[in-house]
């Protein structure tokens, strides 16, 4: 995963060379059945047992222009349904998703998943990498 939403590079560039404060948030992840660019971000799955899950609290520390979780991102058990062939992953700094809240970084799957009732998206240790250039 190496792409920043805009909303992440504006409060970068702020921050680095406005003097721009800026309080960092909790971090949670959510996965869509589409892809995901700047100008577009599709509905996210909802229902079934669907949440966000919350990821700062998973992640090592920055080294070399990246960041890797060091522990697994389960996501709940889908409940009641299925959520479809998961495609994209997106970081936002909310939990809710019909509320105000802002895309921090988004990146396509390796391999899409098909999440049936009864299964669960797992992104493994170190499977989660976040890089900048």
């Amino acid at each position: 995963m190496a792409n920043l939403s805009n909303y992440a590079e504006n409060k970068v560039l702020d921050l680095l060379f406005k003097n721009t404060s800026f309080t960092a948030p909790q971090a949670f992840i959510g996965y869509f059945n589409n892809a995901i660019t700047d100008a577009s971000v599709p509905t996210e799955v909802t229902g079934n047992g669907y949440a966000r899950i919350r990821i700062d609290n998973k992640m090592g520390s920055a080294s070399s222009g990246s960041i890797t979780n060091t522990s697994n991102i389960t996501f709940n058990a889908a409940s009641g349904g299925d959520h479809g062939t998961i495609v994209a992953i997106a970081i936002f700094d909310s939990l809710d998703s019909s509320g105000t809240n802002n895309m921090l970084a988004y990146g396509t799957l390796t391999a899409s998943k098909n999440i049936q009732d009864g299964d669960q998206l797992q992104i493994a240790t170190s499977n989660l990498t976040i890089t900048l250039d």
